[in-house]
């Protein structure tokens, strides 16, 4: 990452959810990785440059790591070292005398969580932006699969606030992305399963306010621990719901508004539709109209990736200001005091991409195709021709489906995508 900031490699990057262990604790930490990086060290493996060794940590998470192997270092005689030279001064401590000597250690401050480079000598140390997450403007509208719809009421449509975007700014240090793939009327939706039962759902309808003649109202997780007081004061940062429809021991579909602060200049218009089922599926949905100065015609995966980050921690919020606070424990403790760093199973759906190749397989290129997809979906499994150039790829952290008719198959996609969300949270179970 820090030779990709230093403009020394021509790579792109993109958050993704990391375990990052230390001292005999594991934490999940939102870091900016490079699927190029992780193609390269693959290639250098398969070629015999590179060993890897896999093993355990003390709290049991699977880790690798990896040395150079003997055939590596011989390679790395012959390359020429004005390469080397592009190098010192991300590796090694500045000097006046340009001597590079000292070379930078990378250190862990489990604390604030977050990286720098650290000289073992002097003292030296270089803060570390890989923990940094960037941010872009964005407006997307709420969206609940219509086989799970049971109502009339119609969803928020924020297709006219699309230019909204274009007027906000990101914080995006890289300037200069690569642009392999852009995706056009893209859905998407974030599954995952959470404790859940018909008295859960009884209690959760109830405080949306199913029942009441005003079926909408801004909602916190906020204990209310003076309730006999008049004035109550909370942060900044609120979700404003609307009851769509609902049945009354089985599911409910609310549309919600995000409310949280952001930083200075970011724009975003985030509405989102949820569906929750007495069986513990929960499904956010929205359709992306706008990301900065790109329509939803042509959405690039590489802000695609930025905009996600921001959807699975929204998400996580909106969900627990909604549960009732012995589901928000039990979500605690199942994942070590860190329910908003959970992962979702992500499923984007698109009616068109750019480039579009006759096959699934031409994607799937072990290059900066493959690379962009695998940064919303996870590692590519498998793609699948559906027939007139509708393509699906699997992931092992969503799916992919694109095709003009893309939109018929959400009630093939979603109990998948819900299976799959069981799934992960069974393994986080298990880890523990």
């Amino acid at each position: 990452y820090e030779c990709i900031a230093a403009g020394v490699l021509d790579f792109d990057y993109a958050p993704a959810l990391t375990d990052v262990s230390y001292h005999g604790e594991t934490k999940k930490v939102w870091l900016n990785l490079s699927q190029e990086a992780a193609t390269s060290i693959d290639e250098l493996r398969m070629n015999g440059l590179v060993r890897a060794v896999r093993m355990y940590t003390v709290d049991y998470k699977s880790v690798t790591a990896y040395q150079v192997s003997d055939i590596g270092l011989k390679m790395l005689k012959v390359v020429p070292n004005a390469l080397f030279d592009e190098l010192k001064h991300i590796v090694y401590v500045p000097d006046k005398n340009n001597t590079y000597s000292d070379k930078l250690q990378i250190s862990w401050d489990a604390e604030n969580e977050v990286f720098s480079l650290r000289s073992g000598k002097t003292g030296y140390t270089r803060p570390s932006t890989v923990t940094d997450i960037e941010d872009v403007s964005y407006v997307c509208s709420p969206f609940i699969p219509s086989f799970l719809r049971r109502g009339v009421e119609v969803a928020t449509n924020n297709r006219k606030r699309a230019t909204e975007a274009a007027e906000g700014r990101s914080n995006i240090a890289d300037a200069e992305m690569m642009e392999a793939i852009a995706l056009g009327e893209v859905r998407l939706m974030m599954v995952e399963w959470v404790p859940f039962g018909e008295n859960n759902m009884v209690t959760m309808a109830q405080n949306l306010g199913v029942l009441d003649r005003t079926k909408k109202g801004m909602f916190s997780e906020k204990v209310d621990k003076k309730p006999c007081d008049t004035i109550l004061k909370i942060t900044a940062g609120l979700t404003q719901v609307k009851v769509l429809d609902f049945d009354l021991m089985h599911f409910v579909n609310v549309e919600a508004e995000i409310c949280y602060p952001e930083d200075e200049g970011i724009v975003q218009v985030e509405f989102f539709g949820i569906h929750v089922s007495t069986r513990g599926y929960v499904c956010f949905g929205l359709h992306i109209d706008s990301i900065m100065t790109r329509a939803a015609d042509s959405v690039p995966v590489d802000l695609l990736t930025r905009m996600a980050v921001d959807i699975v921690q929204d998400t996580s919020k909106i969900l627990g200001d909604m549960m009732s606070s012995h589901q928000r424990e039990t979500m605690k403790m199942i994942f070590q005091g860190f329910p908003e760093k959970r992962k979702k199973f992500a499923c984007y759906i698109a009616k068109s991409i750019n480039p579009w190749y006759a096959s699934s397989v031409q994607y799937l290129d072990r290059g900066d195709t493959e690379n962009e997809i695998a940064q919303i979906i996870g590692p590519v499994k498998f793609g699948k021709d559906l027939g007139d150039k509708h393509f699906l790829f699997m992931g092992t952290q969503g799916l992919l489906c694109v095709g003009a008719k893309s939109y018929d198959y959400d009630a093939f996609l979603v109990p998948y995508c819900s299976l799959q969300a069981m799934m992960l949270m069974a393994g986080q179970v298990y880890e523990r």
